[in-house]
């Protein structure tokens, strides 16, 4: 999960407590973090979930697909903005991942970055097996 580094620069930027970091993967009286983000949890914190699902990969292909829906009409100029996704290999072995990733390739959303941590872990047990996640997301990816 990339939740610790996203909290970990929140932190740096006075928008956590040292208490909040203390309590990492604890919902203790409001003062604690949850290890997904989520904003059911974390409404102040979190935009959109990115937990189970890959809603994450999903979220962040529709929104580089609707800045490039506003310069198209004209309606703004998004031609220096990209997003950035923070994702997990687990995450991106979801179905729904998977079939996202050909709207962005089909699409040229050259506005999107994912950032994949390939640690083939995931929490109901390893990612398909031995790497060929990392070697099957290349493919989607290259179309």
């Amino acid at each position: 999960h990339i939740s610790p580094g996203i909290y970990a620069r929140a932190f740096l930027e006075g928008r956590l407590t040292q208490e909040q970091m203390d309590n990492f993967r604890q919902e203790v009286h409001g003062n604690g973090l949850s290890s997904y983000p989520h904003p059911k949890l974390m409404p102040e914190f979190w935009q959109f979930p990115t937990v189970s699902m890959g809603l994450g990969p999903i979220g962040a292909i529709y929104q580089a697909k609707f800045l490039k829906y506003l310069e198209h009409c004209g309606l703004k100029d998004t031609s220096k903005q990209t997003v950035y996704a923070f994702l997990g290999d687990g995450e991106m072995d979801e179905p729904e991942s998977k079939g996202a990733i050909t709207i962005a390739t089909r699409e040229k959303l050259d506005n999107l970055v994912f950032v994949i941590n390939c640690n083939l872990q995931r929490l109901d047990g390893p990612v398909t097996g031995n790497g060929k996640i990392v070697n099957e997301l290349e493919g989607i990816f290259a179309g």
